[in-house]
């Protein structure tokens, strides 16, 4: 490669693909896809003549022949699809292409009428024709064209794959529209400008105790921007949970005298009456304030561990009360009883013997 580089320069291009991440190098990939097609044409041809062959002689060999086929070695009961990538390769050589207006054999070697000039014209004049009138980077899903990303700007992150890096979908709609970036909100932090003008972004989770942002530089198409008054599930926007999962818990509104004390009192045997009756004038801000980020197991096989995010009121005081939660190992958001989650709490550190006493005073 190093040596065609240095003699026809202009013509060879050398891209290095970073380990585990085929997808940076378009090229590779696109061979790859190419490649692919051809050995399930072959694979398709061949196992359909042996079918036919075996149907008319009656019998059921290991090895079935055919005419004329590049190899005799090939069985159907256990294809060997590396047989086939001399032939797919070949294909693949000698196969008219209509952006170069030539084999790529002959495009390399120049024979025929084909020559590397030409084939660059071709390309050049075919992609004049297919990509006339279109808007590069004018607009992506998510964005209007005059808008721009700007830090503190909120953005979801595409999903890959552990290991071979595809995208990931969670399988919530359609295979051909499956949503595949993250539930979790980002915060764009900072934004670099390349030399060649590339924008870069580092981002950090909103929620502090959520799935870490990656440390490294994203480029465009890993994020996804979202306005900041898009409505979550759990009814608040976007920067109103931005708001509550990072406010200092210090902060208390001056309005509501009762919330500056949201400690749950310790167990003591002199004045249990008087701690139940702290207990129960306690409000819900102050039972959210303490509740937040306290961890439980829900009941399942095997156990999920969730961490509680808030606490919100849906009538009655206590019987009505729901809990928010987030699963700790995929994000997942929840919502559980108020009554049930004190329950499934109970083997829990933070579960007081006043909370235990509480819960049956309570909701016996």
């Amino acid at each position: 490669m190093d040596r065609r580089r240095s003699k026809y320069k202009g013509y060879y291009e050398k891209y290095t693909t970073p380990a585990s991440r085929s997808r940076a190098n378009a090229f590779a990939e696109r061979a790859v896809q190419t490649c692919r097609r051809r050995l399930f044409a072959i694979q398709q041809a061949y196992m359909k003549q042996a079918e036919e062959k075996m149907n008319q002689t009656g019998e059921k060999t290991k090895i079935v022949r055919i005419a004329d086929w590049h190899t005799e070695q090939q069985t159907p009961s256990l294809y060997n699809w590396v047989l086939d990538l001399k032939e797919a390769q070949y294909r693949i050589n000698t196969a008219w292409q209509q952006t170069t207006r030539a084999t790529p054999l002959d495009t390399l070697l120049e024979q025929n009428g084909a020559t590397w000039k030409l084939a660059l014209a071709n390309i050049k004049r075919n992609a004049k024709k297919v990509y006339a009138g279109v808007v590069h980077n004018a607009h992506l899903v998510g964005h209007t064209p005059a808008e721009k990303e700007q830090e503190g700007d909120y953005v979801r992150l595409r999903l890959y794959k552990a290991g071979d890096k595809n995208v990931k979908f969670t399988g919530k709609s359609t295979k051909s529209s499956r949503d595949n970036f993250s539930e979790d909100i980002y915060k764009i932090t900072t934004i670099v400008v390349k030399k060649n003008g590339a924008r870069v972004f580092y981002i950090q989770n909103v929620d502090p105790n959520g799935k870490q942002a990656p440390k490294s530089a994203l480029d465009r198409t890993q994020i996804l921007k979202i306005h900041k008054d898009t409505k979550l599930s759990n009814g608040r926007s976007v920067e109103e949970e931005d708001a509550l999962m990072n406010r200092d818990d210090d902060d208390d509104d001056d309005d509501d005298d009762d919330d500056d004390d949201a400690i749950i009192p310790k167990p003591s045997r002199s004045n249990e009456q008087k701690e139940m009756n702290k207990l129960l004038k306690m409000t819900l801000k102050q039972w959210a304030k303490f509740l937040r980020k306290k961890e439980f197991d829900y009941d399942d096989t095997p156990p999920v561990r969730t961490r509680i995010t808030n606490l919100r009121s849906q009538g009655k005081k206590f019987k009505k009360w729901v809990v928010e939660t987030k699963d700790i190992l995929d994000g997942d958001l929840g919502e559980i009883e108020f009554e049930l989650m004190l329950e499934l709490a109970r083997k829990e550190r933070w579960f007081t013997d006043t909370i235990f006493n509480f819960q049956k005073r309570t909701f016996s």
